[in-house]
């Protein structure tokens, strides 16, 4: 503990002086200057209250290991270490999410950089942003990656158990991992394949530099290709301390899609604000080497069982399993356009900011269309539980046959309420989850295809800090 703390405060301080000289540099973004200052200002006063509390256990512990050590009765001091013990794990959390809100609003400075032009710079610049953002708590910067060792012999890999887009594979030495499967046409022409194959090296070498409780997102350790399957595979580790979910007693791959399908919750709403907000730490970390995910679902968020966490703790508690983004592959630069048709599966386009539901070859997809996205897993997120609550892509009655400008505004109405067209849920997410997660839900559902420039910084106040205060207040 005593290291987590010297590192965190380390961290912390960094941080903050950074953030501080940027915020009154005579360079960059004058919007984003402007927002980065008024955010320190806002800080100020709980950064105090922070150091007062971290003085004030600083004091207890100098008093009970210096002249008062050893006083007291056995009950006494048992006691007293106890209570003590508690305190301190609760105040480096929330130094840890300090630490955390600092960086993110750090990476959202410079992910509003000005890309490069050529596509060589430009993943060269990603390259070094991943080497930079995705460090571990005692900011060293990443070893050099060797490049050939990313790709995995197909007689290395065992699939155990799959899904339609994962599979649970065990590699040499009985190590388990998840795989992220890739299918492609198999009329492909081998220039295609290759490009493909590149691509997803690409990939692979950025992803492995993700530390996945700092950024949600799972580290990658390389890939696989199944070529009389018609498949690529991208292989991620399961973090140390997790776990899969068990399903009837079994391993399984479970994402948040089949937790909303299979239970019913009797998580707490703090539980529920945290998950949110770590979805939304995934995607900040995306939209911070200049990457969109483009195909943010629940579908795409893998659920892992903490096993650090007693089983008699997760069921007082209301416990939550923790959540990691996958579904990377398909991810791409800020700046690149598509041109590759939407997706015409309604159970998809749900997820899809309304200018990108069109059948048409489309443009630029911008980061914004994620935060969509987020908004609309949030608000499901807000309204499972409920007693006649079904997954929205079990509503065809809501969702299906619908233009891409009203199934947005079937989303809005969920928002507010039951209607006399929709009375399928609830009464409105404020009153689930209170007026804040309201505000952070329609933020994101607000977005629009006239954003100008990387709101990351801003996506750091309006939606991951609040989430993060209710996730701790609640």
């Amino acid at each position: 503990m005593a290291d987590s703390f010297q590192s965190q405060t380390f961290a912390l301080k960094y941080l903050h002086k950074t953030l501080k000289a940027l915020s009154s540099a005579s360079t960059g973004d004058l919007e984003a200057r402007s927002e980065l200052q008024r955010m320190l200002e806002e800080q100020g006063p709980r950064l105090a209250l922070l150091q007062s509390r971290l003085d004030a256990n600083v004091a207890w512990l100098e008093k009970w290991t210096g002249k008062e050590k050893g006083k007291g009765n056995f009950a006494t001091r048992s006691a007293w270490a106890l209570g003590r013990k508690q305190a301190m794990e609760t105040l480096l959390r929330d130094l840890s999410q300090w630490v955390n809100h600092f960086h993110l609003a750090y990476i959202s400075i410079k992910a509003a950089e000005t890309l490069p032009k050529t596509v060589e710079n430009e993943m060269a610049l990603a390259h070094g942003r991943i080497l930079d953002l995705f460090r571990n708590e005692d900011f060293q910067a990443a070893a050099p990656l060797d490049r050939s060792r990313l790709p995995w012999p197909k007689n290395g890999v065992k699939i155990i158990q799959e899904t339609d887009a994962f599979a649970l594979v065990e590699l040499e030495g009985a190590r388990e991992a998840i795989a992220e499967l890739i299918p492609y046409a198999m009329n492909l022409t081998t220039e295609c394949l290759e490009d493909l194959g590149k691509d997803l090296e690409n990939t692979a070498q950025f992803l492995c530099q993700a530390d996945p409780m700092q950024t949600r997102i799972l580290t990658c350790i390389g890939y696989f290709h199944e070529v009389e399957r018609g498949r690529f595979g991208l292989l991620f580790d399961i973090p140390k301390g997790f776990s899969l979910l068990k399903e009837n007693g079994k391993a399984s791959i479970l994402t948040l899609h089949d937790i909303w399908g299979n239970q019913s919750p009797n998580h707490s709403l703090d539980q529920r604000a945290r998950l949110a907000r770590d979805i939304c730490t995934a995607i900040l970390y995306v939209h911070a080497v200049g990457w969109v995910h483009k195909d943010v679902c629940p579908q795409k968020i893998l659920i892992l069982d903490d096993i650090g966490v007693a089983v008699a703790e997760k069921t007082k508690s209301g416990y939550l399993p923790q959540a990691f983004l996958l579904g990377l592959h398909s991810a791409r630069s800020d700046q690149s356009f598509s041109y590759c048709k939407g997706d015409e599966d309604w159970k998809a386009l749900i997820y899809r900011h309304p200018t990108r539901q069109q059948k048409i070859n489309n443009a630029r997809y911008r980061m914004s269309f994620d935060i969509y996205s987020v908004g609309v897993i949030l608000l499901e997120l807000a309204l499972w539980g409920l007693p006649h609550f079904r997954r929205f892509v079990d509503t065809p009655e809501v969702f299906e046959k619908m233009s891409p400008a009203m199934r947005g505004a079937a989303v809005m109405e969920l928002v507010n309420g039951s209607t006399e067209r929709n009375r399928l849920l609830g009464r409105g997410i404020h009153v689930e989850l209170g007026r804040k997660y309201r505000e952070v839900v329609e933020y994101c559902l607000s977005r629009s295809v006239l954003d100008s420039g990387d709101k990351s910084l801003e996506f750091v106040e309006q939606v991951w800090a609040k989430l993060s205060e209710l996730s701790n207040a609640l």
